[in-house]
């Protein structure tokens, strides 16, 4: 992700000034910290599974 900010931050940056927002991360790479993510946000690791996608959009839209 080209920026000063990684994907993490940038949830977390969006979630702080838009918590109304939900958001998917989605990457190859694990997230090694428990809390890494604001509580608006989940993280997906890909290969990304279509079924995942949509339950997670479910649980984000409740």
């Amino acid at each position: 992700m080209p920026g000063r900010l990684n994907g993490i931050e940038l949830a977390n940056y969006i979630g702080e000034h838009w918590p109304d927002i939900s958001i998917i991360v989605a990457s190859g790479a694990v997230i090694r910290e428990e809390g890494a993510l604001t509580t608006h946000a989940r993280f997906l690791n890909k290969p990304i599974n279509q079924e995942l996608v949509l339950t997670t959009i479910r649980e984000l839209c409740d």
